[in-house]
């Protein structure tokens, strides 16, 4: 699971995120460029930075997750889960 955390350092937990044992790391939650007005997601025309909270910080950490196993994979040896878990 993936909480989210300020975007400026040092990086700490937003008050709205989850958190606890079950958390394996977190994401930037706030100022997130993304496309949409940020509400809706209907827009195709513009870009927002007010994007975030949990729904931004689990496709930046899934994002991190598939380069190092792209790594993992290229080298023969791609990372277990607790590998994973650990590099993050």
């Amino acid at each position: 699971m993936v909480g989210a955390a300020s975007s400026a350092a040092p990086h700490t937990r937003l008050g709205f995120s989850n958190y606890g044992s079950r958390i394996d790391c977190f994401g930037w939650g706030q100022g997130i460029e993304t496309t949409g007005d940020g509400w809706t997601g209907t827009s195709t025309t513009v870009y927002t930075s007010s994007f975030g909270g949990t729904s931004g910080a689990s496709p930046i950490v899934t994002g991190a997750a598939l380069l190092l196993q792209s790594w993992g994979r290229a080298r023969g040896a791609p990372y277990s889960p607790s590998a994973m878990r650990s590099l993050l």
